[in-house]
């Protein structure tokens, strides 16, 4: 019976350390949970901020898909295409006269008396080789 009650009983000082180890494993848990807290409001607000930024971009693009359908409607117009048909193909309607300007050529006589000594000379030589 007295090694019941000897069992039973703790010394004081062991009461005191286990009462500190946990008080210290509880604030440790503790710390651990609000970091992961942070770090998880950190990843969060990051996540709304790319949200944000894709809403715009889908704003603009959907703003550049319309405008860019309305172009596509005035090209498909037959005004449009009869401009285009007559600018690129140089088409006419009956009656019409076509005019086309083309850029006078460079004259070769130009460019031999522009060349220098040395590269007359250069080119004598190749051509003899």
């Amino acid at each position: 019976m007295i090694a019941q009650n000897i069992k039973k009983t703790r010394h004081p000082l062991q009461s005191i350390i286990f009462y500190i180890i946990l008080a210290i494993l509880v604030v440790a848990v503790i710390i651990a949970l609000i970091f992961a807290n942070l770090k998880k409001n950190k990843i969060r607000s990051e996540l709304d901020s790319r949200i944000e930024s894709l809403k715009s971009e889908i704003t603009e693009l959907e703003k550049e898909n319309t405008e860019l359908k309305s172009g596509l409607l005035q090209l498909e117009s037959e005004s449009t295409l009869e401009k285009e048909a007559r600018e690129r193909l140089n088409l006419k309607k009956p009656g019409e006269n076509v005019v086309v300007v083309v850029p006078p050529k460079e004259n070769t006589e130009n460019n031999q008396t522009s060349k220098s000594f040395w590269q007359k000379l250069l080119e004598a030589i190749k051509s003899k080789f």
